[in-house]
């Protein structure tokens, strides 16, 4: 009987050894690879229940999936840090900053900003400095920066807007975090970029300058109002810019565009107008109200009055 059962057995072992020979190399690598995505796919779903789940034990365990070789599971596991503001992983975050993959970088730097950890800024700054850690990831932790309101990189903001060799995703960035900043002496240099080409460029300067800047930059956002040649989103924007900026300046150049033949830039200049909190403007929304044929218009500048009703009560 035990002669039978090894013999048996050593049919089983040649059997197998025969398969694993005989077997296609690219099939079992196949099958490999096979064996890999399901473990990656099952770590990104662990990723999402673990923001769902948000306890003590996540952080611990998205800090581990950082490691994982799957670098959608490293990127997920860094982005989800930021989202469950895992302020006790942020020395594993700074780590990811020299991870081999630029949406792994891209996914700390991002999470770094939600964090708000001032502690971040030194490392992202010399993360911006980097040329080698790419464009998208550079740019992202420049918006980090930007979240962090950190003061000490606007040196370095205005270095990269400065630069005319700079990529125009950076300078973008870079427009932005100034506003978040909120450096109003960067209002003349942020200005220079309304004379851009590129139309997103000088779209996110328009916001910036509704966030940072004065009664100095209102008259160049009302040459971008009244040229009938600019696009709309130009021309909407500055109108909402202006609103923000507020001031009797303000409110005269919007109560002017109510006056528009284009409804929509009317529309417009209502919502500038509810930004002031200037309700002496009540009386000309009024009267634009009547002239409104648009019912999507008409409810929007309905919702404009009764913010300025509200605040003069």
């Amino acid at each position: 009987m035990k002669r039978i059962t090894t013999i048996f057995l050593i049919i089983i072992a040649l059997g197998a050894i025969l398969f694993w020979q005989y077997t296609p190399k690219k099939s079992r690598n196949n099958n490999k690879i096979f064996q890999a995505k399901i473990g990656e796919k099952d770590d990104l779903i662990k990723a999402k229940e673990l923001v769902l789940r948000n306890d003590s034990k996540s952080a611990i365990e998205l800090e581990q999936m950082l490691d994982s070789p799957s670098e959608k599971v490293r990127s997920a596991s860094a982005k989800t840090l930021g989202i469950i503001q895992a302020k006790e992983s942020f020395h594993a975050l700074i780590q990811s900053l020299n991870d081999s993959s630029w949406q792994v970088r891209m996914q700390a730097a991002r999470s770094l900003g939600k964090l708000g950890d001032k502690r971040a800024v030194d490392p992202l700054i010399m993360f911006v400095s980097d040329p080698a850690k790419g464009i998208e990831a550079r740019a992202t932790a420049i918006l980090a920066l930007g979240e962090l309101k950190a003061k000490g990189a606007t040196s370095l903001i205005t270095e990269i807007l400065e630069d005319e060799t700079q990529d125009f995703g950076l300078q973008i960035a870079a427009i932005r975090a100034i506003s978040t900043i909120g450096d109003s002496n960067s209002e003349p240099l942020v200005k220079s970029f309304l004379g851009s080409e590129r139309r997103e460029i000088r779209f996110n300067t328009i916001r910036t300058l509704g966030k940072i800047g004065t009664v100095l930059s209102i008259d160049d956002l009302t040459k971008i109002i009244r040229n009938d040649t600019e696009a709309d989103h130009l021309r909407t924007g500055a109108l909402i810019s202006i609103g923000r900026i507020g001031g009797d300046k303000a409110s005269s150049i919007l109560v002017e565009m109510l006056n528009h033949q284009d409804e929509y830039i009317g529309m417009y200049a209502a919502k500038g107008l509810s930004l002031t909190k200037n309700t002496e403007a009540v009386p000309s929304l009024l009267s634009f109200l009547q002239r409104v044929k648009d019912p999507y218009v008409k409810e929007s500048v309905n919702k404009c009055i009764d913010l300025l009703s509200d605040f003069g009560r």
